[in-house]
């Protein structure tokens, strides 16, 4: 695990970021790696994805030969105080952080081979990525989602903007103890997301709205975003 800074003019300040490298990392090897941007939750820090075990499961994963070896990313958001529709922590991530890990690290040029993902608000973050900016990723999850209040009536425009097949793949799950107005909004935004004709895959899991709940699912969710790049190497 490698911590690193990123100086960005899209906030005031810089933004600090883990990132796992395979053990077999190989700064020559063709093709790049293919990369993971996953994002922590509100009131937490860069360090919960990391505390949930997804360095780990990604380093059995790979030594068993289920993934291809990946990169993964992990931005810290200082200020999650802020209210969702002040920040712009999504600009950030697009347009410092990933740029950044270009530069630095040998990461698969193809769209395919790059996700983002999160938890709970970073899972908003990462939907706002994917409707946003389709052309950077190939795959988004939303992990325990709810969906900022003005991104549901923002929907329709942002698939207006894009051609349905050139969005992103999205998965979202959620536990079914988690916070009824989560669940409820989720609903909604999946309800909208048919309507629209966006594909989707839809777990409904137990649990909670908690570090329990996602550390219990950190292998699905990387087998989930891992399936893109398979046979990436052969």
């Amino acid at each position: 695990m490698e911590m690193n800074t990123v100086p960005t003019d899209l906030q005031p300040w810089a933004v600090d970021l883990r990132v796992f490298l395979p053990p077999c990392y190989d700064s020559e090897r063709e093709p790049g790696y293919p990369l993971l941007i996953i994002l922590h939750g509100q009131i937490y820090t860069f360090d919960q994805w990391d505390r949930d075990g997804l360095d780990e499961a990604a380093y059995r994963l790979t030594a068993a030969g289920a993934v291809e070896p990946m990169i993964l990313a992990m931005p810290n958001e200082s200020r999650t105080e802020r209210p969702p529709n002040e920040a712009n922590f999504n600009e950030v991530v697009a347009g410092a952080v990933l740029p950044w890990i270009e530069a630095r690290y040998n990461i698969c040029a193809d769209r395919f081979c790059r996700a983002v993902g999160g938890i709970s608000r970073g899972a908003g973050w990462a939907m706002r990525i994917g409707f946003l900016r389709p052309e950077l990723f190939g795959s988004v999850g939303a992990h325990s989602y709810p969906p900022y209040s003005r991104d549901l009536f923002a929907l329709s425009d942002w698939v207006e903007a894009v051609p349905i097949e050139d969005l992103p793949r999205f998965y979202l799950d959620m536990g079914d103890r988690d916070r009824p107005d989560f669940v409820a909004a989720n609903r909604d935004f999946r309800t909208e997301m048919t309507r629209l004709g966006i594909p989707f895959e839809w777990h409904w899991n137990t649990g909670g709205h908690d570090d329990a709940y996602w550390s219990a699912h950190v292998e699905e969710y990387l087998l989930w975003y891992a399936q893109a790049w398979a046979g990436l190497t052969r």
